[in-house]
């Protein structure tokens, strides 16, 4: 859950999930129901606890939830992914470090083969080494604070 830091001044900072009812966000809809999409974030123990900020603007894209939070428009969940770089040069601010939802690993498929081609094996081989190279398991990881 993040926010800049424009959008936070003046407000308290949000200590719980629950708080999140007291700011205005964007959010995601589902692109199958076309509904708000319902986030539970979790803590390091396992406790769950659903965020329902007030939902200012709905989009079906996270570039444009990015988009809409670095325009001052409210808070925004998002994958670490999308916001590590703007984390780290203060452009955003993450809320709620404790808490973050998992969305899984992230993942490399390719056909099983006994020899991959050599395109895929070098792909492979670059995207491994960049992920060793810049930390990013670790920059990644929500669990972790920035």
């Amino acid at each position: 859950m993040v926010a800049t830091p424009q959008f936070l001044e003046g407000r308290q900072r949000p200590a719980t999930p629950a708080d999140l009812r007291e700011f205005d966000s964007v959010a995601m809809r589902s692109v199958f129901s076309g509904r708000v999409i319902e986030r539970t974030l979790q803590d390091a123990s396992g406790r769950a606890e659903l965020a329902a900020p007030r939902v200012l603007m709905t989009v079906n894209d996270p570039e444009a939830v990015l988009r809409g939070v670095l325009m001052h428009l409210g808070i925004g969940l998002l994958a670490m992914p999308d916001v590590v770089n703007r984390l780290e040069n203060g452009a955003l601010v993450r809320l709620l470090p404790d808490w973050y939802q998992d969305p899984g690993a992230i993942s490399l498929y390719f056909t099983s083969q006994k020899l991959l081609p050599a395109k895929t094996r070098a792909l492979v081989d670059f995207v491994t080494e960049q992920f060793r190279a810049q930390g990013l398991a670790r920059r990644f990881s929500a669990a972790l604070p920035i």
